[in-house]
């Protein structure tokens, strides 16, 4: 589990320690999850120590008067997109486990109503090697 340690001075805009960790773990699920502009999930990303600290910089220098505000129907697309990506992970983790208990790419495919050669193309780079060669 990773611990945030969240520093003062990123506390100097008058955001609370739930508004910082519920912002950080938005952006890592927009990150890791499904590509903005495409239903093809993403290769997972192990974060470096570098890359949390680059991200905890970010939040300290950030500046409430140069951000851009969404209104309510924005604020909904943006919640129903991370919701999105939260759902295609779970999918991922699904179809893992189903590989890894054997259960065919053809089976899941029907599942999903699409061809098992969709399915595979798909998922398939997803899996690790044991449900890869199941």
């Amino acid at each position: 589990m990773l611990t945030i340690l969240i520093r003062n001075s990123a506390r100097k805009h008058g955001l609370s320690d739930d508004h910082i960790r519920h912002a950080l773990r938005n952006h890592i699920t927009q990150t890791i999850g499904t590509e903005l502009n495409s239903k093809k999930p993403m290769k997972k990303h192990k974060f470096t120590d570098e890359d949390l600290d680059a991200l905890a910089l970010t939040f300290e220098n950030w500046d409430p008067s140069e951000a851009e505000y969404l209104s309510h129907e924005e604020n909904q697309i943006t919640r129903a997109l991370i919701n999105r990506n939260i759902a295609q992970e779970g999918l991922v983790r699904s179809i893992q486990q189903a590989r890894n208990t054997g259960v065919s790419w053809a089976k899941i495919a029907r599942l999903l109503g699409v061809t098992p050669q969709a399915v595979h193309k798909r998922y398939g780079p997803l899996m690790t090697n044991d449900a890869k060669a199941s």
